[in-house]
């Protein structure tokens, strides 16, 4: 009687433990975190993950600024095609900066090389802009696929960053992760007219939803990215040196520090970061070519 009473008491044990487990993992998925390191010039990065909600958690080791756009690849274009149509660019940059051509020039050459302006924009998110020595967190959903991950900003000689090697291949394979879409503390809205988000904030941790409503018509769309405000840089100059199309556009150092932020996704989709707030003055600004600027401006207490 006594082994069979201790017999059935560990079976009982067993089960609780069991289920306590199995409720554990089903209920409180971690997340499917993808830890990133960016430097000069590349990233270090997994080459494969599962499908799904994707937290990438990117710490910029340089002494440039850094950011991670993520690009669906279409069958049989490869990061050489990528890194191709990066040396046009490049091209085009140094012609702009020497005052071979003008900017509107760039745009009738754009338009002849990859077609005209467009709402629909292909991208699918990342970490924003990133000043040395900072980490953000960013969670975008992937579709099983090839994609490419890559940084443009410039060197202090002008140089984008993909062109010397930050783009690299990354398989969004059709395994399943069980991480689900996270919840936010505040939303940013972006369309076509501005930044729409809260004005005023405490001091603390937060994440960001933000929801793509609208695109310019262009060949970046709308995204935002969070910077700490300079009192002896006006909002025009960092919108400015947001445009990679200006002589100096995205070329490090930045005028402000740049704290992270999300890139572009298609119309209908949502995105998220967490950063850390501290009090102070800053602004959610935008990456745009042609003429718009977007920024809004808030305080932290």
């Amino acid at each position: 009687m006594e082994y069979n009473s201790s017999k059935s008491l560990i079976l009982k044990l067993s089960l609780i433990i069991t289920f306590v487990s199995c409720s554990s993992t089903h209920d409180q998925p971690g997340p499917n975190l993808v830890e990133v390191i960016a430097s000069e010039y590349k990233f270090e990065a997994p080459n494969e993950i599962p499908s799904g909600w994707t937290q990438f958690q990117m710490s910029n080791h340089g002494e440039e600024e850094h950011f991670l756009l993520i690009t669906p690849l279409a069958e049989g274009v490869t990061i050489e095609d990528l890194q191709e149509g990066g040396r046009f660019l490049q091209e085009l940059h140094n012609k702009y900066d020497n005052d071979e051509i003008k900017k509107d020039e760039i745009y009738e050459i754009l338009n002849k090389a990859f077609g005209p302006p467009t709402t629909d924009i292909n991208y699918n998110g990342g970490p924003g802009f990133l000043s040395m020595g900072h980490t953000v967190e960013a969670t975008t959903f992937l579709d099983p696929g090839r994609y490419a991950i890559e940084c443009y900003i410039r060197t202090p000689q002008g140089i984008q960053h993909n062109v010397i090697g930050m783009i690299q291949e990354l398989v969004v394979t059709e395994e399943k992760s069980e991480a689900t879409q996270p919840s936010s503390d505040h939303t940013i809205v972006l369309d076509n007219e501005g930044i729409k988000a809260e004005d005023n904030l405490d001091t603390g941790t937060y994440t960001f939803e933000v929801e793509f409503r609208e695109h310019p018509s262009g060949y970046i769309g709308n995204d935002v990215h969070l910077v700490r405000v300079d009192e002896e840089v006006t909002m025009e100059r960092i919108a400015e040196w947001m445009d990679v199309f200006e002589k100096d556009g995205l070329v490090s150092p930045a005028p402000v520090e740049f704290l992270g932020g999300t890139q572009e996704r298609p119309k209908g989709k949502v995105a998220y970061f967490t950063v850390k707030l501290e009090p102070g003055e800053y602004a959610w600004v935008a990456e745009l070519d042609y003429d718009d600027k977007k920024w809004k401006r808030f305080t932290v207490h």
